[in-house]
């Protein structure tokens, strides 16, 4: 069965969500595939950040990087002021060097991670200092392409459940993860579908 049609016919609420989001045409945004360490640096560079706030920090990365892109050898032979200058936090810069020097010095193999069930990729690069679970689960989801992905601690995703379903808004993460066990294996394209329904103004 279609990944969408499953969705549909699991959940009648989701189905709602999904029905107005492709009437939208937003249901097919997909972003453009990056290497696995630019797409690492992506994710750091959006840890606690608006949207709109990373893409500008992320989009002056990538232009002064444009001759050489954004690789291991690019990030690591910048300057931490050149890298303040472009609106990384001191935090945010050691993390992202030092992803680079793991994968320069072999402590990682990015490539790798694809060989391993979600769990193990998971707890591997959760081993990089900056990279939590939440980025992790980013990586699999838009890099990897893992479809059976359920990131419980997004914020976009909680927002869009307690409106979704009239939950509390202190509902755990034990009761979330119920709700999203009727969409498996297939959990990643709807948190796809949940993120959409917000950027829509489904939940106005």
């Amino acid at each position: 069965m279609d990944p969408v049609e499953y969705l549909k016919q699991s959940d009648n609420l989701l189905s709602r969500l999904i029905t107005h989001v492709l009437d939208s045409g937003q249901g097919s945004n997909e972003e453009p595939k990056t290497t696995d360490y630019e797409s690492l640096v992506s994710s750091v560079v959006s840890q606690q950040l608006s949207t709109k706030s990373a893409g500008a920090i992320f989009a002056r990365l990538s232009d002064s990087l444009r001759d050489s892109g954004i690789t291991p050898e690019s990030m690591a032979a910048m300057s931490f002021e050149e890298l303040r200058a472009i609106g990384l936090s001191g935090s945010k810069i050691s993390y992202i060097q030092g992803i680079a020097q793991s994968v320069m010095n072999g402590d990682i193999n990015l490539s790798s991670l694809y060989e391993k069930d979600d769990e193990e990729a998971i707890s591997e690069l959760q081993k990089l200092r900056g990279i939590g679970r939440w980025t992790a689960e980013m990586f699999l989801m838009f890099q990897m392409d893992r479809e059976d992905v359920f990131p419980v601690k997004d914020w976009g995703i909680r927002t869009a459940m307690i409106k979704l379903y009239s939950l509390e808004k202190d509902v755990s993460d034990t009761e979330l993860i119920v709700f999203a066990a009727k969409w498996s294996p297939y959990r990643t394209l709807a948190s796809r579908f949940l993120w959409r329904g917000l950027d829509t103004g489904y939940f106005v």
